[in-house]
């Protein structure tokens, strides 16, 4: 797993805080963290829109999000306003078994 991974526990609740450098400011664009289960997919297992403070992203995944099959899953953090679009970050996510699942 690279530097960035993400670890969660299946149906649990996360909070993951991503800062973003390179840019002045993060007004007018919007962040999306999107997790696959292959890197090749186009349909999202995860898709959370972040909230955007200065030029911090917070996503919140909530049990729902987090309501998944154990295993590793692919993610990337993008923001994009009406011009631009940036990869912030790509990724391993994993969905670790929960001994209450």
């Amino acid at each position: 797993m690279g530097a960035n991974a993400i670890e969660i526990y299946e149906g649990n609740s996360k909070t993951i805080i991503c800062t973003v450098t390179g840019l002045a400011n993060l007004v007018g664009y919007t962040a999306t963290l999107t997790a696959r289960a292959n890197k090749d997919d186009t349909a999202a297992v995860i898709e959370e829109t972040g909230s955007i403070v200065g030029l911090v992203i917070t996503f919140t995944l909530l049990p729902a999000n987090t309501d998944e099959a154990a295993k590793i899953y692919y993610y990337d953090i993008v923001i994009a306003s009406a011009t631009n679009n940036y990869t912030i970050v790509q990724d391993e996510l994993e969905i670790k078994k929960s001994v209450k699942y």
